[in-house]
């Protein structure tokens, strides 16, 4: 039984108290003044029956007809589901920085353009440590990354631009942004000779996805919060609004499609859990460099 239905019995039991005390008041009432036939007693003697057939049918009432009436139940606001937009324009938005001061392990998983340029535009704003510092320190904790951007080499990236009225060479930069800082992470990683219980997976996508995606899970609560970003046409993808998904059928539908792009994408860097077996893709990233891209 929950706080509504304890409540609700509570006032059950309250009103056919009180009729029961109508029923005992009308009661002696008409007993004092049986014997009289006339004069003002005799109203008093009315109003005792009165309050006797007033308590008997509320009791009548309240056992026999709202006893099978189901309660309506007032909404429950803190009971979200489906999908409810938080924000107009999801740049900035203080919720996506919230999992930085979880201490606890987690499971991260983001997904967008650029994703990196962006994280670390937002700490710099709040004047927060680097995000290759903070990542460290996330699988210092043991928590499990999964980070997914764009392939700067992909022939479709100007198109991308162009489809939501940003600059060419905007877009670029914010890619070689994303890979640099990849590039650093893997360099304070290989210095260090601790073994990080954590697990971090970094991947570069080749395909069109119109979702921006940002997933945390505290594995030790449970809490779980997920975030979508939509990229509009002529509208740049951090300028647009900021949806949070509370359907768990709806989660699961972006959990699937978000996984099926990472395992299809090409791997940047990898740190398995303790660090035996890292790797980066010098390839790649010689490849990405050596590309006639503006500097960032």
């Amino acid at each position: 039984m929950d706080a509504y239905d304890s409540e609700a019995g509570y006032k059950v039991k309250l009103r056919i108290a009180v009729c029961l005390i109508l029923i005992v008041v009308g009661a002696l009432l008409v007993v004092l003044t049986d014997d009289i036939k006339t004069g003002k007693m005799l109203v008093l003697q009315k109003v005792g029956l009165a309050l006797m057939v007033a308590g008997v049918v509320s009791i009548l009432t309240e056992v026999f007809l709202k006893s099978r009436t189901p309660p309506v139940r007032p909404p429950d606001y803190s009971r979200r589901t489906g999908i409810q937009m938080l924000s107009l324009v999801r740049q900035g938005d203080d919720r996506y920085q919230a999992w930085v001061t979880v201490t606890e392990r987690q499971e991260l998983f983001f997904a967008g353009r650029s994703v990196l340029h962006r994280i670390q535009y937002d700490f710099d704003e709040r004047r927060l440590p680097l995000l290759e510092d903070i990542l460290w320190r996330k699988l210092a904790e043991g928590t499990r990354i999964q980070i997914l951007f764009c392939n700067p080499l992909w022939e479709q990236v100007e198109c991308l631009a162009d489809g939501e009225g940003q600059p060419r060479e905007k877009l670029l930069v914010d890619l070689l942004t994303s890979v640099k800082i990849v590039k650093i992470l893997h360099a304070k990683l290989r210095e260090t000779d601790q073994r990080l219980p954590g697990e971090m997976d970094i991947r570069l996508y080749k395909e069109l996805f119109q979702y921006a995606y940002h997933r945390t899970l505290n594995t030790e609560s449970g809490e779980s919060k997920m975030y979508i970003g939509l990229y509009f046409a002529k509208k740049e993808g951090c300028r647009s609004p900021l949806f949070e998904v509370y359907d768990r059928k709806i989660q699961e539908q972006f959990k699937d499609h978000f996984h099926g792009v990472f395992d299809r994408s090409h791997r940047l860097l990898f740190y398995p859990r303790s660090g035996v077996g890292m790797r980066f893709d010098e390839d790649l990233y010689r490849e990405i460099q050596e590309k006639d891209i503006p500097e960032a």
